[in-house]
């Protein structure tokens, strides 16, 4: 049993799983795991994001909380470069990545001269049914979502960076997290 006051994590899948986890939360905490602070911090929506560990198959781990500590974070963002300890991702002036490179596998993912994270739209003129039917040829006719109005950083912490893309297209606008 998990001691009052304990933060509990539930896996309900049927695998171990190693990530962050994110919940409702006090503020102005910090996450521990056997007395010793895991990274933890607010996210842009008031909720609390922590590198909870390994967490069992359909099973849980229960965590204390304690008074916030300042933590720095390992991952960093200038406007152009995202730099992680897993990957460095720079960007386009269409914020898509120019480059994406795996330092763990020491090599670059994207093929030269290719971006990714690119948003791509398709014409949709079904035959038979309003939804869900998809032609062969749909990728003959295409749009490339490249217009970007903002660019800015909801968070930037120990767990996560997260930075948000919006852009026009249409009458319409995609906002991108």
């Amino acid at each position: 049993a998990a001691p009052q006051g304990a933060l509990v994590a539930f896996n309900p899948a049927g695998f171990d799983n190693n990530g962050p986890v994110l919940c409702d939360g006090p503020a102005d905490v910090t996450v521990l795991s056997g007395g010793a602070p895991l990274p933890t911090q607010r996210t842009h929506d008031s909720r609390l994001v922590f590198d909870g560990g390994m967490i069992p198959g359909k099973g849980y781990k229960a965590f204390a909380l304690a008074p916030a500590v300042p933590q720095k974070g390992s991952i960093t963002f200038d406007g152009r470069t995202l730099e992680t300890p897993f990957y460095r991702v720079r960007f386009n002036e269409k914020a898509q990545f120019e480059s994406l490179f795996d330092k763990r596998a020491g090599r670059e993912v994207l093929r030269p001269g290719q971006a990714g994270n690119v948003l791509m739209t398709y014409e949709d003129k079904p035959h038979n049914f309003d939804a869900w039917d998809l032609n062969n040829y749909y990728t003959e006719k295409s749009w490339e979502m490249d217009q970007v109005s903002g660019v800015e950083v909801l968070e930037q912490g120990p767990v996560r960076t997260v930075i948000r893309v919006t852009r026009p297209y249409l009458s319409s606008t995609c906002v991108q997290d």
